[in-house]
């Protein structure tokens, strides 16, 4: 899961002003790393993009994107659909 983590980790920083050293496992999307609803849409977008490989397409739903609170929650669903 470490090296997950680090792939998750990486998608925050780059979109969000979030210092790598917030983006723990235990870190609130909205509380800890001040995400909002734009910037957890565009969160998704970009895991999505970045963690598909060649014909497996990562898919995160509306329903499954609604559950993600904290990094915790990103990496279990990750994990889930095979990565």
């Amino acid at each position: 899961m470490t090296q997950l983590l680090e792939q998750v980790r990486g998608i925050i920083v780059d979109l969000t002003a979030a210092n790598e050293t917030d983006v723990v496992p235990e870190a609130s999307l909205i509380e800890d790393l001040d995400l909002d609803s734009l910037d957890r849409a565009n969160l998704i977008s970009s895991m999505e993009k970045s963690l598909s490989t060649g014909d497996n397409k990562l898919k995160i739903s509306d329903e499954d994107a609604q559950d993600l609170d904290t990094v915790q929650h990103i990496l279990n669903l990750l994990e889930s659909k095979g990565l």
